[in-house]
């Protein structure tokens, strides 16, 4: 049980980093409208979002592994 909840955690951690480099690449392309792509205010939040879940999202891998090992 205990390890089925690790492997959880630790790929349900990659969803925020999954959806925030998501928007960044379908947002800022060429067939979206105009009007519709990101700014430069939405894509640098974007961008800090996705280093920042990024960080916790590896940090939860390497936490989860430990559990595992230890």
């Amino acid at each position: 049980m205990r390890q089925s909840l690790l492997v959880y955690v630790a790929i349900s951690a990659f969803i925020l980093p999954v959806l925030a480099l998501a928007l960044l690449v379908i947002l800022n392309r060429g067939s979206v409208p105009t009007g519709l792509r990101n700014t430069w205010w939405s894509n640098l939040l974007l961008t800090v979002c996705l280093a920042l879940f990024g960080f916790l999202a590896i940090l939860q891998v390497k936490e989860s592994v430990m559990g595992f090992i230890g």
